[in-house]
């Protein structure tokens, strides 16, 4: 599980959504784009919730570990949405977000 710190506000998502959640947002700031999408998530408070993200290039966003027991909320179709996406804005920015390139060359 990982913490999204999105608006302030933290939620308990999975490895891969939270992952895609960052990786997303970075190639609509690239492409000066913007997308909202549904996650399923836990509050802090240990609600379950479904958040509705407006993702954009000034739309901070932060992934980081959490130690937390909860199962990951089903996000599968959300994470897959958005690996697509990144795949047809850009597919450069697809190797740059993904570290395969260097982003000094």
């Amino acid at each position: 599980m990982k913490e999204l710190v999105f608006a302030g506000r933290s939620l308990l998502v999975g490895d891969a959504a939270a992952d895609a959640v960052v990786d997303y947002t970075a190639v609509l700031a690239r492409t000066a784009s913007a997308d909202t999408v549904e996650l399923r998530a836990v509050t802090e408070a240990g609600n379950r919730v479904e958040a509705y993200l407006v993702l954009d290039s000034a739309a901070p966003v932060m992934a980081q570990t959490a130690d937390h027991d909860e199962p990951e909320p089903d996000n599968a179709q959300v994470v897959s949405y958005m690996r697509a996406a990144i795949h047809r804005l850009n597919p450069d920015a697809v190797d740059y977000v993904l570290g395969a390139l260097d982003p000094l060359e």
